[in-house]
């Protein structure tokens, strides 16, 4: 079995592998901003250093086991290379999902589109997922729009609890199937087209 330290996904701009607790300041100073927290199910606001740690040594204890959480770092920005998460989880369970989440610092510069082509093709490609699944906020259109140019297509909406708003809120539950995969990978070109997974 390969080790999780050597799960490296490269996709021009980007790396994504395992994360860090060194991470947890720069995660707790980006996460801890309501515009953040309110667009993810599980994130709380306020976001303690306290509760970065733990999430991050129980992301690292799971890498490659449970789920695969990666960090997204830059890898031309020496003064911050660390701009966010994204999460494969539910695979072994037959469930597979992708969550993700950037700084906010770091929006509107395709960086969340590459990150996830990086993470579908991984999955795809290397760990046979048969499809995956991923949601959003019906008032977070700009996140339903990242999914769409990955090639997620909507499959109903649900009603998700939101951690920070502490109440049910309407999404949109989004799927990529593996062939709708095959149909619409376009790497080639693309800032992500350069994509190399080192396991």
């Amino acid at each position: 079995m390969t080790s999780p330290d050597n799960i490296r996904l490269d996709s021009g701009r980007l790396v994504l592998e395992r994360p860090s607790v060194e991470n947890a300041a720069a995660f707790t100073r980006m996460a801890d901003n309501e515009k953040i927290a309110r667009n993810r199910c599980s994130l709380p606001h306020p976001v303690s250093i306290n509760w970065a740690q733990d999430y991050l040594k129980h992301a690292i204890e799971n890498f490659g086991d449970r789920s695969f959480a990666f960090g997204i770092y830059l890898k031309n920005d020496i003064s911050q290379p660390y701009i966010g998460e994204i999460c494969l989880s539910g695979l072994y369970n037959g469930e597979p999902a992708v969550a993700y989440w950037l700084g906010e610092n770091y929006w509107g510069k395709g960086y969340a589109s590459e990150a996830l082509k990086a993470l579908t093709e991984f999955s795809f490609s290397r760990l046979g997922a048969p499809f995956l699944e991923a949601d959003y906020f019906l008032d977070n259109p700009a996140s339903g729009r990242v999914l769409e140019k990955c090639g997620f297509q909507p499959a109903g909406q649900k009603q998700y609890w939101s951690s920070a708003r502490m109440k049910f809120t309407a999404g949109q539950s989004m799927l990529l199937t593996r062939e709708g995969w095959a149909t619409t990978n376009s790497f080639s070109g693309s800032p992500a087209g350069n994509t190399r997974n080192t396991i």
